[in-house]
């Protein structure tokens, strides 16, 4: 089935999004205020997205005798009512504590089991109703819930699947926006009566997202979970497993729920996609230990390639060994040495680029590769990646091109990085310098070019090798790009601030970008700054897989902004400019949004200039496809 995606407060709840987890407080409060804020407390500082109380009118629950003599139920029930008379919070401490998860920005959620519950819920605001395990059947409630329009999360435990057909059916009909969890209704739960496999009929059964609310002891079976398929985990947490009460030993400690949380988290880092990718350091110890197709003798031009010319030698620095049919048979285009490595132009390239009409597309080069890519490729547009060399090169075209002229400038300035926001003043001076510069050069070149303004693309800075992304450092960063862009003279181009990735490497290591990763900070600066914007779709990923955000969201939200896209794909929190369609990037469903406002756009692909420009021309191929569907 195709599994939908949910949204509760702030947060979506689906496929490719972080794990929402509920720190179940219940009644492990015992009654006592204090209690319930030192519990949230820890929730928030372990990392959980919402804490969840329990709301009962036990009038509305229990016959009358029942509550005045519970002796006359059954044993459960004689030991149940007068803790649930003892530990329930009043509406007034229940409002209080609302106000505390709002300072604290977590979420505040609650179980009504009755309707008057649930109405005094709703008259809280809380962003979504829980309904226990113990109301799955209980159609009339969960009605009387749906009606008010919120999302439902619904545990299964105690529950036949039959009856969970039922009640899904009825949510299906009610038009009710759902999770699904599945439980093991005992405290605490056996591991070997848990059958977290259900998780995995549960996705069968429906197409709402499906988790886990677990009462077993032990921190680990949240991440098995979760490697099932799990969307949403709830977990009961206490100050103590020694406290009077029913749910205190079935609960987690502090320190275990820290190490809950974090096993959840290194589990979805760990899971990746079902995309098979491998990372920059992979291709670094391929390039290492693997091995390419090599000349084995002298070959001249002219010479048809037999498989005895050829060799398997490493390193990996040329053609596969699986591609030998792609070199034998061929007929040598230049003179190969003895050890000399095979490469891209042995293999395939398309004969031409299909128009993505409306937008216009092109490639990205240097100065010496300009006519060959426009004579072959007939492009709307040429990228050029320039150096600072480059910018004081006195080089022009010797003729006219029908093109519209891009400038990417530089990153690097001389032994250090360009940077619009530092905070040194002679360095952000330098930096301003070398974009009025870049400039200056686009103004030079456009006379070779077509109408078009020039498009000047720029990485803003603000990065650092130790990170500074608190909310005074990010603000003094931004408050220097405004300053700097105020200083620049961008008459005459078309001026674009590109996003950048969260974890960049520069001279041979990570650094952390502070700012200018983030699309929705992004945006509120594009719109204070009236400046326009350069959409790279790997950026944009690698940064929403470090702020559990989505990329199509992404997209909308500096959409208004976007005039020029760099497109290629990512995996991970570093790996990219991976071609298209080899990394974790939904571009079906990322070009849905893109299509909504046509520009300009180029491939950029790691290394996609080699061979050719081979990266470049297979990575448009492939936009292409998606631009025409």
């Amino acid at each position: 089935m195709n599994e939908k995606t949910i949204k509760i407060g702030n947060r979506l709840i689906g496929p490719n999004q972080p794990t929402f987890i509920i720190a179940e407080i219940a009644n492990n409060h015992n009654g006592k205020i204090e209690n319930a804020k030192k519990l949230i407390d820890i929730a928030k500082e372990a990392g959980a997205d919402a804490v969840k109380f329990q709301k009962r009118t036990l009038e509305e629950l229990y016959r009358e005798d029942f509550l005045n003599n519970p002796n006359l139920g059954e044993h459960g029930l004689h030991y149940m009512i007068p803790v649930l008379k003892q530990f329930e919070l009043s509406m007034e401490q229940m409002r209080e504590l609302v106000k505390y998860c709002r300072e604290k920005e977590i979420m505040f959620m609650i179980t009504p089991w009755d309707k008057k519950s649930a109405d005094f819920v709703e008259s809280l605001n809380a962003e979504a109703f829980k309904v226990s395990s113990a109301d799955m059947t209980n159609l009339d409630l969960i009605g009387y819930l749906a009606e008010k329009k919120k999302p439902l999360i619904i545990s299964t435990g105690m529950a036949t699947e039959e009856e969970l057909a039922t009640t899904l059916k009825f949510l299906e009909e009610k038009k009710a926006e759902y999770v699904i969890l599945h439980c093991n209704s005992t405290y605490p739960a056996p591991i070997d009566l848990l059958n977290l496999n259900y998780i995995k009929r549960l996705k069968e059964l429906t197409e709402v997202p499906v988790g886990y609310s677990g009462h077993e002891q032990g921190t680990l079976m949240g991440a098995v979970c979760v490697a099932l398929g799990a969307r949403v985990l709830e977990r009961h947490i206490t100050l103590d497993h020694t406290m009077e009460g029913p749910d205190h030993k079935a609960s987690l400690e502090p320190d275990e729920l820290k190490d809950y949380i974090q096993k959840v988290r290194e589990t979805e880092l760990a899971l990746g996609t079902k995309k098979k990718v491998y990372s920059r350091g992979e291709f670094l110890n391929r390039e290492v230990l693997g091995k390419s197709l090599a000349a084995k003798e002298d070959i001249t031009k002219g010479s048809n390639i037999t498989k005895k010319m050829v060799q398997v030698i490493g390193p990996a620095k040329g053609l596969s060994p699986q591609h030998m049919d792609d070199v034998v048979g061929k007929k040598a285009e230049r003179d190969y040495k003895k050890g000399e490595f095979f490469t891209e132009e042995f293999l395939p390239l398309p004969k031409k680029i299909d128009s993505v009409a409306p937008f216009k597309w092109g490639l990205k080069g240097r100065f010496d590769t300009l006519d060959e890519l426009a004579e072959r490729w007939h492009p709307d547009l040429f990228e050029f990646h320039m150096t600072d060399e480059d910018i004081r090169s006195d080089w022009e075209p010797k003729k006219k091109y029908d093109l519209q002229l891009f400038i990417h400038a530089t990153e690097y300035l001389v032994h250090r990085m360009l940077d619009l926001c530092a905070d040194d003043e002679e360095h952000r001076q330098s930096s301003i310098k070398l974009i009025q510069d870049t400039i200056k050069k686009a103004r030079q070149l456009h006379k070779h070019f077509n109408d078009e303004l020039p498009g000047v693309i720029v990485h803003v800075g603000g990065m650092s090798v130790n990170p500074q992304n608190d909310p005074k450092s990010k603000k003094r960063l931004l408050d220097n790009l405004k300053k700097s862009l105020e200083e620049l003279d961008t008459k005459d181009v078309s001026f674009l601030l590109e996003n950048v990735p969260p974890r960049p490497w520069y001279f041979g290591g990570q650094w952390t970008q502070n700012i200018f990763h983030d699309g929705w900070e992004i945006a509120d600066f594009l719109k204070e700054t009236g400046t326009d914007f350069c959409f790279d779709t790997s950026h944009a990923k690698l940064s929403c897989n470090v702020t559990k955000k989505d990329l199509n969201e992404y997209a909308k939200v500096v959409q208004p902004w976007t005039k020029h896209l760099h497109v290629s794909d990512a995996a991970g929190l570093d790996g990219e400019g991976l071609q298209v369609d080899e990394g974790e990037i939904d571009f079906a469903s990322l070009f849905e949004v893109i299509k909504k406002k046509p520009c300009t756009l180029v491939p950029e692909v790691w290394r996609g200039h080699l061979y050719h420009a081979r990266g470049f021309i297979i990575g448009m191929e492939k936009i292409a496809k998606y631009l025409n569907k």
